[in-house]
């Protein structure tokens, strides 16, 4: 899986000391950077070991409980003096699974990094926003707090504008936000950020469902 590549979970930006092992070798400390129900963004120093195939992730989740995780390695990439590594977790027993989520939801309702108020959830999917008229855009990440888009046309900065959300475990909901900033990326793409305006309790419970729905957290109707 590229970095690029589209996902069936958001994964959610986060910032998790952990334990990695290596063909039962001695653990090296590294952080996850990002966090899904699938898989998730290693990142060691340039002096670890280089990994290969298969790692054993061990992290405290809330609450003490222990989270262990064995995983593929899908990807790596040196960033200045670390690496990346793209991982995804295999053989998850239904314990595992539910402490993850439970891990997630955690996190989705925590600070996020980088002194943001809440955590993005990076997941890529078509919506529609409103002005005077309808238009498409795709979603790149959503928080508590607002959205990232891209889209062909520009949006002023200050426009209120309606962006809808539409997934199949949260149904389509409606979201009021304002235009933050609006960088164009080529000439029929620009890169739109967005906060939400103060939403009445019904839309947040509505946004809270749609970030569960993103991580794949939302308990399924029986």
């Amino acid at each position: 899986m590229s970095p690029a590549e589209r996902r069936d979970h958001a994964r959610v930006e986060t910032e998790i000391r952990c334990r990695v092992r290596a063909d039962g070798g001695a653990p090296w400390e590294g952080s996850l950077r990002s966090l899904s129900v699938s898989g998730a963004l290693l990142v060691l120093s340039q002096q670890a070991t280089r990994l290969e195939n298969a790692v054993d992730v061990e992290f405290d989740a809330p609450g003490a409980a222990l989270v262990s995780l064995h995983a593929t390695v899908t990807w790596r990439m040196a960033v200045k003096d670390e690496t990346q590594y793209g991982l995804q977790f295999e053989n998850l027993n239904l314990k595992t699974r539910d402490l993850l989520a439970r891990t997630l939801d955690g996190l989705i309702a925590a600070s996020g990094t980088r002194k943001r108020k809440s955590p993005r959830l990076y997941r890529r999917l078509e919506v529609s926003y409103r002005m005077a008229e309808q238009f498409r855009a795709t979603l790149d990440n959503i928080s508590r707090g607002g959205l990232g888009l891209e889209c062909e046309h520009p949006l002023p900065l200050g426009k209120h504008v309606e962006v809808r959300v539409s997934l199949p475990d949260a149904g389509p909901v409606d979201l009021p936000a304002e235009v933050v900033h609006c960088r164009r990326v080529d000439r029929k793409l620009h890169r739109v950020g967005l906060k939400f305006l103060e939403l009445p309790p019904e839309k947040n419970e509505a946004l809270a469902r749609v970030l569960k729905a993103f991580a794949g957290t939302l308990p399924r109707a029986p």
